[in-house]
């Protein structure tokens, strides 16, 4: 399942997402990779709930089917055709309450929850598509599709959320080091956390910053 994680993160975290996103929502770059990554592990859970759960597992199966149709690989075209208070209702089945799940994600990450709300609309459907289309839901049967995307959900959440930590990590560096120079000939290491930002950002310098955020 590694893969599909990976194929997962790259999609939501790409510079085309994110960039796509802030123009829908005016909301800033920075602030969007924080937002998805804060919220990401909720929405999978609910995703996953939404699978193991035998009220709802039929309609999320179909959810998943009808939203595999779109066609991810312009993400401008993508956003464009995006229904926001379909987003909302996509956020409200996975987490049980879009405004309070806006709210948590606000007070998490340091934005308004008008931005929260906007990001999380923006990236549901996505989401759901990019879920959709790893279990090849257009072509398979409600169980094979229920029986795809559990065994990834149930296997993969808790790597997708460290992942998507991993992610806010990021965004925290590149706040850190913006403008300010580099030199090949003194190294500029956090000794606690053993980060070295002179030589770029590598996996190291992440993992060392997740220990900062993750209490």
């Amino acid at each position: 399942m590694a893969n599909n994680t990976e194929s997962l993160l790259k999609e939501l975290f790409s510079a085309d997402t994110l960039s796509n996103i802030t123009k829908a929502t005016g909301v800033d770059g920075d602030d969007v990779t924080k937002i998805i990554s804060s919220a990401l592990p909720a929405l999978l859970k609910g995703a996953s709930g939404q699978t193991n759960d035998k009220s709802t597992r039929e309609g999320f199966a179909s959810a998943l089917a009808s939203h595999a149709g779109a066609d991810t690989s312009d993400m401008a075209s993508f956003f464009k055709k995006v229904d926001l208070e379909d987003g909302a209702k996509i956020v409200a089945h996975l987490t049980g309450d879009a405004d309070k799940t806006a709210a948590e994600v606000a007070r998490d990450v340091g934005v308004t929850k008008g931005a929260a709300s906007s990001v999380l609309s923006s990236i549901s459907p996505l989401l759901m598509s990019l879920l959709g289309k790893q279990s090849n839901a257009q072509s398979a049967s409600s169980n094979d599709i229920l029986s795809s995307i559990g065994s990834f959900l149930s296997g993969d959440v808790g790597s997708i959320a460290k992942a998507a930590i991993a992610a806010y990590a990021v965004s925290a560096i590149k706040n850190t080091v913006t403008g300010k120079k580099k030199t090949a000939s003194k190294k500029k290491t956090d000794k606690k956390d053993d980060i070295d930002l002179s030589d770029g950002l590598d996996l190291g310098d992440v993992m060392g910053l997740v220990g900062k955020i993750v209490k």
